[in-house]
């Protein structure tokens, strides 16, 4: 037990994930203090009804508001709806306070209405009755997280079925209770969320940290000692004088996309062939775990084939990460690059392929990127293989590139060693808020008595 727990005795609640509740508490069936709403979507095919909308309508996209964060209420929507839209379908306006569950994709998280507003199908929704506080409601679904991967086990959707819905139970407290437990959870998870954002905030300025330093190793700005000339690198003001600037295009014996076949969702296993994602380039590291399964039937040509020292590049992505890069640094003959990447052979007489990659994620880099990536959508760009050999890069001589590779190497190692670090302590910090939300909502802790302590000890 831990400190705060119940004075009061302890029983059965008869409910696995509640456990033992205070014996002045009950457990109830949701739908019996809460009135269960569902959500739908207006016809797509119907141009009227998505004209002139105006009214808050919750969809998948509002999840990301709620991800890792203490983040309670949702004050308004990514999507709207019109009027015509809502009466022809089965939507309906919901209260202010309705607390609402995503019941499929994101399956388990959940918030409370901060005005009226409709809902898609992929969430259940809760008006609360006058027995339940719709924030202790919404704080018993995060303490559910555990309940919701057991009702979908055996599913081939990560979806959470209505009757399943209508058949969750909850520790019920009375009232004023209930209102203490909120506010208990509201306070310390808040100082919780806070410590993780500065956590990983600290993991992104330690992964600029490096980017900075490894831009100055791979543009010769370390090398004081050296004389120094104009260059007309963009971003890159002077280089060593000895060093050349180069087209990519004269530093590569051959240059081909890859191939895309139809590939299952999970990650390739033993002897299968994997078809690599777009994601197993990242910043300059090969992640091969990053990669689909092919069927056993698929007949994989030579060319699509990754080997050790190839350049990975992507040629499609989002304005961030398209062209980003990697060199494949082990060999397996059994993952391919897709279509979206650009499989490369440098020539390794003038260039180490590492140091292609590594300088392909530099900010003077992603500037030459930038001016060339285009597409139909500002959320998906291209650029050609002709793009990719125009972009010009320092070469130092061979020697000098090795050196910077194995400082480069170093930094990059060091950097994910207190990124792990880092990132195992945000992982504890996330256990422990997950941990006192259900403490607090089935009774574990008597958030009156940790009150009364912590005004004894203010006092």
């Amino acid at each position: 037990m831990i400190p705060g727990d119940m004075d009061t005795n302890l029983i059965n609640s008869g409910v696995d994930w509640i456990g033992q509740i205070p014996e002045h508490w009950d457990t109830t069936r949701i739908r019996f203090v809460a009135r269960l709403e569902s959500g739908h979507t207006p016809s797509r095919s119907v141009d009227e009804y998505w004209q002139d909308c105006n009214i808050p309508w919750v969809t998948t996209k509002d999840i990301k508001k709620f991800r890792n964060t203490n983040k309670l209420y949702l004050e308004d929507t990514e999507n709207k709806i019109s009027e015509k839209g809502l009466n022809n379908s089965g939507a309906r306006i919901l209260p202010k306070d309705t607390v609402f569950l995503s019941r499929t994709a994101s399956v388990g998280f959940s918030g409370v209405m901060g005005q009226e507003m409709a809902t898609s199908q992929d969430f259940a929704n809760w008006v609360c009755g006058p027995k339940v506080v719709p924030e202790y409601l919404a704080y018993v679904f995060r303490a559910m997280q555990q309940e919701f991967s057991r009702l979908m086990q055996g599913s081939t959707h990560q979806t959470i079925y209505m009757p399943d819905i209508r058949s969750l139970q909850m520790p019920l407290p009375p009232i004023d209770e209930q209102k203490e437990i909120a506010n208990f959870i509201s306070d310390r998870t808040d100082l919780l969320s806070e410590t993780v954002v500065q956590k990983k905030d600290l993991r992104g300025l330690l992964s600029e940290r490096r980017r900075a330093i490894s831009t100055q190793y791979i543009t010769g700005q370390n090398q004081s000692e050296v004389e120094m000339s104009d260059t007309s690198i963009p971003e890159v003001d002077l280089l060593p004088k000895h060093w050349e600037e180069v087209q990519i295009g004269w530093l590569i014996r051959s240059l081909r996309n890859g191939w895309s076949p139809n590939a299952s969702s999970r990650a390739a296993e033993g002897e299968e062939y994997g078809v690599l994602k777009l994601s197993a380039a990242s910043e300059g590291e090969f992640k091969p775990q990053h990669n689909k399964a092919l069927p056993p039937t698929t007949e994989v040509p030579d060319s699509s084939i990754v080997e050790r020292g190839n350049v990975l590049v992507t040629r499609a992505n989002t304005p961030e990460l398209v062209a980003d890069a990697c060199t494949v640094d082990q060999h397996n003959r059994r993952l391919i690059a897709p279509d979206l990447m650009f499989l490369i052979e440098t020539d390794t007489s003038q260039i180490y392929p590492n140091f292609l990659s590594e300088w392909l994620v530099t900010p003077p880099a992603r500037a030459q990127i930038r001016m060339d990536a285009h597409g139909s959508s500002g959320s998906m760009v291209k650029v050609s293989q002709q793009n990719l050999k125009s972009w010009v890069m320092p070469l130092p001589p061979q020697d000098e590139q090795k050196k910077i590779l194995e400082k480069i190497n170093q930094l990059r190692e060091e950097t994910s060693e207190l990124k792990s670090m880092i990132t195992e302590t945000i992982g504890l910090l996330e256990e422990k808020r997950q941990g006192l939300i259900t403490a607090a909502v089935t009774g574990e802790i008597d958030v009156s008595e940790v009150k009364n302590e912590a005004k004894a000890s203010h006092t």
